[in-house]
C-alpha cells in the first residue's frame, strides 16, 4: 500500500519536531558535567536513534510515493541480503523498515541503560543481563534471511509471522526497561522532596506515552493481516505522536527541569 499523501505531510512534521528537540538535548549536553551528563546522553542517543530510523523511512516511503507503487511492485533494488525469495522484498519501503527495527532496538536499549545509570536501584544486574542478550537476539533475528518485511507482500489475511518472531524479544526487554523506569521513578518519588516534583511528573508522561506507543505497535506487528483501509496508517500516526511525547518530556525532565549540571538525578535522594 503507498502511503498516503496525508501520511507523508505528517511524517514531514514529525521529522522536524523530533530533530529539534534532538538538537536542544544536545546544546543543554554541553553545559552539563559529571554523572548527569552520562545517563542524561543515554536519553539523547535514544532519540536520535529513532529520528534517524524515522528518517531512513520517510525517505523510502517517498520514494514509493513518487513512484506511486506498492513496494512488491518494484522491479528494482532487490533486498536480497534479508530475503530467501528475491524479487518480492525490496530496498525502498522494507529497507525503511528494517532501519527503523534496528534504531528502535537501540532506542529501548538506551533506555534501559539511562535507568541503570540514573538510578540508585534502577536496573539490577540480571534484569541488565537480560536486556543485553534480548538484545542480540533480536538484532540476529533482524539478519533472518526469511524475514518478509513487509506484510502487503504476503497474500491477503496471511500473518507475517517473521515479524511475530523478530519482535518478540524486543517486546519483553522493550517492556521491561519500561517496567523498570516505572519503578524507579515510583520509588524515587516516594522518597524524594518537591525539588524532584518536575522531574517525576515529566518522567511519568514519558512511561504513559511508551506504553501507549507499545499498544499501537503491537496491533501493527499482531494484527496488520485484518487490519483494513487506513487502519494501519492510523495506528502507525497514533504510535509515532506517542513517541513525540515521549521526546518532549524527557527534554522537559532531564534537560530543563532536572537538577543542576554536575547534580546526580534521582539517585541522590
Amino acid at each position: 500500500m503507498v502511503i498516503p499523501w496525508y501520511g507523508l505531510v505528517f511524517f514531514i512534521c514529525y521529522l522536524v519536531v523530533i530533530w529539534f528537540i534532538n538538537a536542544l538535548m544536545m546544546q543543554s549536553l554541553r553545559g552539563m558535567a559529571g554523572q548527569k551528563k552520562k545517563h542524561a546522553t543515554w536519553l539523547a542517543l535514544s532519540n536520535i536513534c529513532l529520528a534517524a530510523g524515522d528518517t531512513v523511512l520517510f525517505l523510502s516511503l517517498l520514494i514509493s510515493f513518487v513512484q506511486n507503487a506498492a513496494p512488491c511492485e518494484f522491479s528494482f533494488f532487490y533486498l536480497t541480503l534479508f530475503s530467501s525469495m528475491p524479487g518480492t522484498q525490496f530496498l525502498t519501503v522494507p529497507g525503511g523498515i528494517f532501519a527503523t527495527s534496528v534504531t528502535m532496538s537501540l532506542y529501548y536499549l538506551f533506555l534501559a541503560l539511562y535507568v541503570r545509570d540514573g538510578f540508585e536501584t534502577g536496573m539490577t544486574g540480571p534484569a541488565m543481563a537480560a536486556v543485553y542478550v534480548l538484545c542480540a537476539a533480536r538484532m540476529l533475528l533482524l539478519l533472518a534471511p526469511d524475514n518478509i518485511w513487509l506484510a502487503s507482500c504476503l497474500p491477503a489475511n496471511t500473518p507475517n509471522y517473521s515479524a511475530w518472531l523478530r519482535n518478540a524479544p524486543f517486546f519483553v526487554y522493550g517492556m521491561l526497561a519500561i517496567l523498570a523506569l516505572a519503578r524507579a521513578t515510583r520509588r524515587a518519588g516516594s522518597r524524594g522532596g518537591s525539588q524532584t516534583t518536575g522531574y517525576l511528573k515529566n518522567m511519568t508522561a514519558v512511561i504513559a506515552a511508551l506504553l501507549c506507543s507499545f499498544t499501537f505497535y503491537g496491533i501493527d506487528i499482531f494484527f496488520s493481516h485484518k487490519i483494513v483501509g487506513m487502519g494501519i496508517w492510523m495506528a502507525m500516526i497514533a504510535k509515532t505522536i506517542a513517541y513525540i511525547v515521549a521526546a518532549i518530556a524527557m527534554w522537559r525532565a532531564e534537560f530543563k527541569s532536572g537538577p543542576e549540571p554536575g547534580g546526580s538525578l534521582i539517585s541522590d535522594i
